[in-house]
Protein backbone atom coordinates (compact mmCIF):
# COMPACT_ATOMS: atom_id res chain seq x y z
CA UNK A 1 0.00 0.00 0.00
CA UNK A 2 1.77 3.23 -1.02
CA UNK A 3 0.20 6.44 -0.44
CA UNK A 4 0.63 9.89 -1.66
CA UNK A 5 0.42 12.94 0.87
CA UNK A 6 1.98 16.56 -0.11
CA UNK A 7 4.09 14.85 -3.31
CA UNK A 8 5.72 12.91 -0.42
CA UNK A 9 5.68 9.00 -0.31
CA UNK A 10 4.63 7.46 2.84
CA UNK A 11 5.62 3.74 2.34
CA UNK A 12 3.85 1.23 4.62
CA UNK A 13 5.25 -2.01 5.80
CA UNK A 14 2.50 -3.92 3.77
CA UNK A 15 4.42 -2.82 0.69
CA UNK A 16 7.57 -4.63 1.95
CA UNK A 17 8.41 -8.30 0.25
CA UNK A 18 8.38 -11.71 2.67
CA UNK A 19 11.63 -11.99 2.70
CA UNK A 20 12.53 -8.19 4.25
CA UNK A 21 9.88 -8.57 6.51
CA UNK A 22 11.31 -12.23 7.60
CA UNK A 23 15.17 -11.22 7.70
CA UNK A 24 13.81 -8.29 9.69
CA UNK A 25 12.47 -10.70 12.42
CA UNK A 26 15.81 -12.61 12.19
CA UNK A 27 17.43 -9.74 14.60
CA UNK A 28 14.37 -9.89 17.29
CA UNK A 29 16.08 -11.48 20.19
CA UNK A 30 13.44 -12.93 21.90
CA UNK A 31 9.56 -13.94 22.15
CA UNK A 32 8.38 -11.20 23.40
CA UNK A 33 9.59 -8.64 21.00
CA UNK A 34 8.75 -10.81 18.10
CA UNK A 35 5.36 -11.54 19.60
CA UNK A 36 4.70 -7.96 19.10
CA UNK A 37 5.68 -7.51 15.85
CA UNK A 38 4.16 -10.57 14.34
CA UNK A 39 0.57 -8.43 15.72
CA UNK A 40 1.26 -5.43 14.54
CA UNK A 41 -0.76 -6.10 11.42
CA UNK A 42 -2.63 -8.77 9.98
CA UNK A 43 -0.50 -9.04 6.93
CA UNK A 44 2.74 -9.97 9.40
CA UNK A 45 0.62 -11.52 11.94
CA UNK A 46 -0.60 -14.15 8.49
CA UNK A 47 2.75 -14.47 7.09
CA UNK A 48 4.50 -15.45 10.54
CA UNK A 49 1.55 -18.02 11.52
CA UNK A 50 2.69 -19.62 8.42
CA UNK A 51 6.99 -19.22 9.28
CA UNK A 52 6.77 -18.26 12.60
CA UNK A 53 7.78 -16.30 15.21
CA UNK A 54 9.09 -17.53 18.23
CA UNK A 55 12.70 -17.56 19.63
CA UNK A 56 12.41 -19.80 22.55
CA UNK A 57 10.92 -22.94 23.71
CA UNK A 58 10.81 -24.60 26.92
CA UNK A 59 10.21 -28.01 27.57
CA UNK A 60 9.97 -29.41 30.97
CA UNK A 61 8.10 -32.33 32.36
CA UNK A 62 4.72 -30.67 32.94
CA UNK A 63 4.70 -29.48 29.63
CA UNK A 64 1.86 -30.50 27.28
CA UNK A 65 4.01 -32.43 24.72
CA UNK A 66 1.64 -31.76 21.87
CA UNK A 67 1.56 -28.10 21.72
CA UNK A 68 5.54 -28.81 22.18
CA UNK A 69 5.88 -30.25 19.52
CA UNK A 70 3.59 -28.67 17.39
CA UNK A 71 5.26 -24.70 18.57
CA UNK A 72 8.72 -26.59 17.74
CA UNK A 73 7.57 -27.52 14.20
CA UNK A 74 5.77 -24.37 13.10
CA UNK A 75 8.34 -22.12 14.51
CA UNK A 76 11.37 -24.10 12.88
CA UNK A 77 12.36 -21.21 10.88
CA UNK A 78 12.30 -18.89 13.85
CA UNK A 79 13.52 -20.70 16.58
CA UNK A 80 16.94 -20.03 18.01
CA UNK A 81 17.06 -21.91 21.77
CA UNK A 82 15.20 -25.06 22.63
CA UNK A 83 15.64 -25.69 26.85
CA UNK A 84 14.72 -29.35 27.99
CA UNK A 85 14.18 -29.42 31.58
CA UNK A 86 14.00 -32.54 33.43
CA UNK A 87 12.34 -34.47 31.10
CA UNK A 88 13.55 -38.25 30.60
CA UNK A 89 14.73 -38.55 27.23
CA UNK A 90 14.24 -35.32 25.21
CA UNK A 91 15.58 -36.13 21.99
CA UNK A 92 12.04 -37.97 21.43
CA UNK A 93 10.77 -34.14 21.08
CA UNK A 94 13.05 -32.76 18.88
CA UNK A 95 11.98 -32.32 15.24
CA UNK A 96 14.57 -32.95 11.99
CA UNK A 97 15.29 -29.12 12.20
CA UNK A 98 17.03 -28.34 15.60
CA UNK A 99 17.77 -24.71 16.24
CA UNK A 100 21.05 -22.71 16.91
CA UNK A 101 21.25 -23.48 20.67
CA UNK A 102 20.17 -26.47 22.43
CA UNK A 103 19.88 -26.91 26.53
CA UNK A 104 19.58 -29.79 28.42
CA UNK A 105 18.85 -29.54 31.86
CA UNK A 106 19.01 -32.65 33.97
CA UNK A 107 17.88 -34.54 31.54
CA UNK A 108 18.01 -38.31 31.29
CA UNK A 109 19.97 -38.66 28.06
CA UNK A 110 18.66 -42.38 27.25
CA UNK A 111 19.17 -42.06 23.40
CA UNK A 112 22.32 -40.83 21.99
CA UNK A 113 22.34 -37.04 20.73
CA UNK A 114 22.07 -38.19 17.12
CA UNK A 115 19.73 -36.03 14.73
CA UNK A 116 18.07 -37.79 11.75
CA UNK A 117 19.91 -35.03 9.56
CA UNK A 118 22.67 -32.59 9.60
CA UNK A 119 21.50 -29.31 11.51
CA UNK A 120 22.38 -26.13 12.19
CA UNK A 121 22.80 -25.95 15.91
CA UNK A 122 26.10 -23.83 16.91
CA UNK A 123 25.76 -24.76 20.67
CA UNK A 124 24.64 -27.70 22.94
CA UNK A 125 24.71 -27.32 26.59
CA UNK A 126 24.25 -30.26 28.75
CA UNK A 127 23.71 -29.11 32.48
CA UNK A 128 23.77 -31.63 35.23
CA UNK A 129 22.94 -35.19 34.91
CA UNK A 130 20.06 -37.14 37.30
CA UNK A 131 21.77 -39.42 39.52
CA UNK A 132 19.78 -42.36 37.42
CA UNK A 133 22.22 -41.39 34.46
CA UNK A 134 24.44 -44.07 34.13
CA UNK A 135 25.27 -44.41 30.46
CA UNK A 136 28.42 -42.77 28.74
CA UNK A 137 26.57 -39.37 26.04
CA UNK A 138 27.18 -40.35 22.58
CA UNK A 139 26.80 -37.46 19.93
CA UNK A 140 27.16 -37.85 16.67
CA UNK A 141 29.04 -35.01 15.41
CA UNK A 142 28.90 -35.73 11.81
CA UNK A 143 25.46 -33.97 12.11
CA UNK A 144 26.48 -31.06 13.54
CA UNK A 145 28.73 -29.14 10.95
CA UNK A 146 27.99 -26.25 12.49
CA UNK A 147 28.98 -26.49 16.06
CA UNK A 148 31.06 -24.79 17.81
CA UNK A 149 30.51 -25.07 21.38
CA UNK A 150 29.56 -27.98 23.59
CA UNK A 151 29.39 -27.18 27.49
CA UNK A 152 28.83 -30.11 30.08
CA UNK A 153 28.34 -29.02 33.42
CA UNK A 154 29.01 -32.48 35.11
CA UNK A 155 28.42 -32.01 39.04
CA UNK A 156 27.94 -35.58 38.81
CA UNK A 157 31.31 -36.01 38.83
CA UNK A 158 30.93 -39.42 37.27
CA UNK A 159 32.87 -38.36 33.58
CA UNK A 160 29.78 -38.98 31.64
CA UNK A 161 31.22 -37.78 28.42
CA UNK A 162 34.74 -38.91 26.47
CA UNK A 163 36.58 -36.05 25.31
CA UNK A 164 38.95 -37.93 23.32
CA UNK A 165 35.98 -38.40 20.88
CA UNK A 166 35.65 -34.61 20.28
CA UNK A 167 36.53 -33.26 17.16
CA UNK A 168 39.27 -30.26 17.70
CA UNK A 169 37.30 -27.25 15.98
CA UNK A 170 34.49 -26.96 18.64
CA UNK A 171 35.20 -25.99 22.45
CA UNK A 172 34.97 -27.83 24.60
CA UNK A 173 33.71 -26.28 27.85
CA UNK A 174 33.70 -28.78 30.85
CA UNK A 175 32.21 -26.48 34.11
Amino acid sequence: MISLVDNQTIMSINSLCDDILIKIMSYLEDNFSSINYSISCKYIKNLFSKEGFLKKIELNNNSDTFKIMYSLCLHSNSLNLFIARNVSDPNLFLPNKWCKEVIFMYCNLKSDIDPSEKVITEVIEIVGFPRKQIKKIKINFNKFPKLKVLKINDDSKLNLFDESKLPREIKFIKY
